[in-house]
């Protein structure tokens, strides 16, 4: 999320040039981080990663077991 809010990449392939991280690895990460609603793929072919949110906040407890 940094990486594209830093450098705002102009496609998936230059988003994993920045991360150094292989597409099909990017391309995970992207998909789960546009259906929890955090990343939007916009325009025409190549779709660009941009975020779609200026704050994330992971709230963290803890589970009771049994």
């Amino acid at each position: 999320m940094a990486l594209i809010h830093r450098y705002r990449p102009q496609s998936i392939t230059e988003l994993c040039r920045l991360a150094a991280r292989p597409q099909p690895n990017i391309s995970r990460s992207l998909a789960a981080l546009e259906r929890a609603g955090i990343v939007s793929m916009v325009g025409s072919r190549p779709k660009r990663p941009e975020l779609a949110v200026q704050r994330v906040t992971i709230e963290l407890f803890e589970l009771q077991s049994g």
